[in-house]
């Protein structure tokens, strides 16, 4: 199961994004027992990516289509 995030924002706050999105995950029913991916496009990479994320930016999806 893919769980994502879109955040259109120049400076984002990682660990209150990751924080969120597990949250979400929480709230899913049925998802403790699926694999979940955790994924977060964001307008800029940041620096700092968690463990168990992945992080896309908008020139990584377009390439990823090319």
């Amino acid at each position: 199961m893919i769980v994502a995030d879109v955040k259109w924002a120049t400076s984002v706050n990682i660990a209150s994004l990751c924080h969120d999105l597990d949250r979400k995950i929480g709230a899913v029913p049925g998802a403790n027992d699926k694999k979940i991916r955790k994924v977060l496009f964001l307008k800029n990479r940041p620096v700092y990516i968690p463990e168990g994320y992945s992080i896309f930016t908008p020139q990584e999806v377009i390439m990823a289509y090319q």
